[in-house]
């Protein structure tokens, strides 16, 4: 029997000749992902491109919530999703 890759190799040899038969390795399962849905987007992130409402500022935090009200203090929207808040707060203010 020979390994080669992820596909095993099984030979029988007869008086006419050599076989091969190939099978595959029985059913990978994937594991569960580690990415967090942002609230916002319902778009799944690495935990490390999340950010919780509770650690913005209050006047940017206060504004998020205006587009989705449905929002909760401990949500965490993506890094993405709060740099286009951060320009949209500042171009109000100005």
């Amino acid at each position: 029997m020979t390994m080669t890759g992820s596909l095993t190799m099984t030979s029988s040899s007869s008086m006419t000749g050599m076989s091969r038969q190939w099978s595959t390795p029985e059913a990978v399962t994937k594991p569960p992902s580690k990415r967090i849905a942002s609230a916002i987007s319902g778009k799944r992130y690495r935990k490390r491109d999340l950010v919780s409402l509770d650690a913005l500022r209050p006047a940017l935090a206060d504004f998020i919530p205006s587009d989705f009200p449905a929002l909760r203090a401990n949500t965490m929207i993506s890094l993405r999703e709060l740099a286009r808040y951060q320009l949209r707060l500042t171009a109000q203010l100005l």
